[in-house]
C-alpha cells in the first residue's frame, strides 16, 4: 500500500514535473522565437539606416551636382549681364558727350541765329532808310532837272 501511494505520489509528481518541463519548453522556444525575432530585427535596423542613408546620400549628391550646374549657369549669365551692362554704359558714356556736345553746338547755333536776326533787322532798318533817302534824292532831282530845265 505505501509502496502504491508512493507509486501514486511519484506519478503525480513526474505529471507536474513534466508539466513544468513542457511549460518551461514553451517558454523557452517563445523567448527563443522572440530573441530571434528582435535579432533580425536589430540586424536589419543598421541595414536599414545603412540603405537610408546611402539613399539620402545619392539623392544628395544629386542636389549637389543640380545645384552646381545651376551655380554655372547663374554665373555665366551673370557674366554676360555685366558685359552688357559695361556696354550699355560705355554707349550711355558716349550718348551724354554727344548729347553735351549737340546742346552746345545747339546753344552756338541759336546765338548764331540771334546775332543773324539782330543784323537782318538792321539791314531792314537801313534799307528803309536808303529807300527814304533815295526817295528825297529823287524828289531834289526832279526838282533841279525842273530848276534846270526852267532856265
Amino acid at each position: 500500500e505505501q509502496l502504491a501511494e508512493a507509486q501514486g505520489r511519484y506519478e503525480e509528481r513526474l505529471a507536474e514535473v513534466q508539466e513544468r518541463v513542457e511549460t518551461t519548453t514553451e517558454e523557452k522556444d517563445d523567448l527563443k522565437n522572440k530573441l530571434e525575432t528582435e535579432v533580425k530585427f536589430a540586424a536589419a535596423e543598421p541595414a536599414k539606416l545603412a540603405a537610408a542613408q546611402k539613399t539620402k546620400l545619392e539623392e544628395s549628391g544629386k542636389l549637389i551636382a543640380f545645384l552646381q550646374k545651376e551655380n554655372k549657369k547663374l554665373k555665366s549669365s551673370h557674366d554676360k549681364a555685366k558685359k552688357e551692362y559695361k556696354k550699355v554704359k560705355e554707349t550711355n558714356e558716349r550718348l551724354v558727350a554727344a548729347n553735351e556736345a549737340a546742346g552746345q553746338s545747339f546753344d552756338m547755333l541759336q546765338n548764331q541765329s540771334k546775332k543773324m536776326g539782330t543784323n537782318t533787322d538792321q539791314i531792314n532798318k537801313n534799307i528803309e532808310k536808303f529807300k527814304k533817302e533815295n526817295a528825297k534824292l529823287r524828289e531834289d532831282l526832279k526838282a533841279r532837272q525842273a530848276f534846270y530845265n526852267a532856265e
